[in-house]
């Protein structure tokens, strides 16, 4: 197994890894014979999506929501580079997950309480729906969902035009596609898994500086059908009494100093119902 990171789209001091993988009854003193082979990486791309079919297919359903997402940078009032979905740099509370606010209130004027920073998209009840990102700078960013394997529409420079590149009946299938520079991807996704997936750059630090989206789907659904396991709600509590004595630093997306305690935060939000403060994202 050969994993090479393109040097000529990113920074890197040891780019090539390898591995070897024996199968059951494999004679396990010989080594392997192939060899690699040039790739094209100009483009900082994955593979060309009409050679990517997958084996078992999948055809997606029709769709009547797309959302289009700029992403972009900015250097706020501190000097800090940060990245941004749609103007918004993304800053979560460890004190207040989405998860828990919506088991505990998932009616619609809680939804559109959410801070602006908490990047929140609503799919409401679409059962599929499409997300278009467009890549505002000269950075490739490898663009990884949770809950999901994505269909993958079309990827390339410029703006999406509306159609599927390959099989429109069977097309790609990834939980990672890779954003070119200046250019976009368009996927698509079945809501067939109510909650709040986070959707964002796999490169630590990117996500570290905000590059994150919070796609909720179904919230009508997520009271009834998603339960939060009882180890979850132990690692809740004890981080309420941990923030109650001492309120960590802000360092990145992943926390924000804020000038009342944790706990005041928490009552305001969760008013009489108990919800879990876990160190997550959602």
């Amino acid at each position: 197994m050969r994993s090479s990171i393109s040097t000529f789209c990113s920074v890197t001091d040891n780019p090539d890894a390898l591995a070897i993988i024996y199968y059951e009854n494999a004679d396990t003193t010989a080594q392997p014979t192939s060899t690699s082979w040039t790739i094209d990486d100009t483009n900082c791309a994955n593979d060309d999506l009409s050679k990517t079919v997958p084996f078992f297919p999948i055809k997606p359903p029709a769709v009547n929501t797309t959302v289009e997402v700029a992403l972009s940078f900015e250097l706020n009032s501190t000097g800090n580079f940060l990245w941004t979905m749609d103007a918004s740099s993304f800053r979560t509370d460890y004190n207040n997950p989405i998860l828990p606010l919506l088991q505990a209130d998932n009616s619609t004027a809680n939804i559109n309480e959410f801070p602006t920073e908490w990047n929140v998209y609503n799919f409401g009840s679409n059962k599929s729906f499409v997300i278009v990102i467009n890549n505002e700078n000269a950075v490739a960013h490898p663009m990884h969902i949770h809950g999901h394997n994505m269909f993958v529409l079309s990827d390339g420079l410029g703006t999406w035009d509306g159609t599927t590149q390959g099989s429109s009946s069977n097309p790609t299938r990834r939980d990672v596609q890779l954003l070119q520079p200046d250019g976009y991807i368009a996927i698509q996704i079945d809501a067939d898994n109510p909650g709040v997936w986070p959707f964002h750059c796999h490169i630590a630090w990117h996500v570290s500086g905000g590059l994150y989206i919070n796609i909720l789907e179904r919230p009508a659904d997520i009271p009834s059908m998603v339960k939060t396991p009882s180890e979850i709600d132990a690692l809740c509590t004890s981080w309420d009494a941990y923030t109650a004595r001492q309120a960590p630093d802000q360092i990145d997306s992943g926390l924000r100093k804020r000038s009342q305690s944790p706990e005041v935060k928490r009552r305001q939000h969760l008013k009489s119902h108990r919800a879990g403060n876990v160190k997550h994202n959602l």
